[in-house]
């Protein structure tokens, strides 16, 4: 195995001084590339957007490439949008049903803001219930209050014969003052 040529506080990349007072001193990190070490400066570690084409420090990878996060949603598979794709548009296929090109993320991207943007949001009451049920020894009903009020924790960890339980309703909110 050939030794790597050690360039000290050369950014790899750029072949720019790293080292402290050169302006490229912050976030640059240990870097080499199998011939040559060194550092690495924050500006040769920025990305390329395969959408916007422009240089960032954070981003995701698909199988489509590199996304800056105003291009590439988050919690968002490939295959979700090959999903909304196939529903919002035309894709081309073979007579087997395969697909013939995927569309780019960023064209299924800007489609899945326009399907958001189509309808307005409805508003929605919703009421959550909760239910505890405890069983306390106590001396009266308010010495038993005192207790489930500051001796208990109302969650739903309960062991038996305490019990807890939930209802959720939701009924769409009609009122206009809102």
């Amino acid at each position: 195995m050939e030794k790597l040529k050690d360039l000290g506080n050369l950014c790899i990349d750029c072949k720019e001084d790293t080292s402290f007072g050169s302006g490229k001193f912050v976030n640059r990190i240990p870097a080499d590339d199998g011939e040559v070490s060194g550092f690495m400066c924050a500006d040769c570690q920025m990305v390329e957007c395969d959408s916007c084409e422009q240089k960032v420090y954070e981003y995701s990878t698909s199988e489509q490439g590199w996304f800056c996060e105003d291009c590439y949603p988050d919690n968002c598979t490939d295959s979700e949008f090959l999903e909304l794709a196939l529903d919002i548009m035309e894709i081309p296929k073979k007579d087997n049903g395969e697909i013939i090109e995927k569309p780019s993320l960023y064209f299924i991207n800007q489609l899945k803001k326009l399907k958001k943007m189509e309808g307005e949001m409805t508003k929605y009451y919703v009421k959550v219930t909760q239910t505890h049920e405890f069983y306390i020894d106590a001396h009266n009903e308010k010495h038993a209050k005192r207790i489930a009020l500051e001796d208990y924790i109302w969650d739903e960890h309960q062991t038996h014969p305490n019990t807890y339980d939930y209802k959720i309703e939701v009924e769409e909110d009609n009122d206009e003052q809102n």
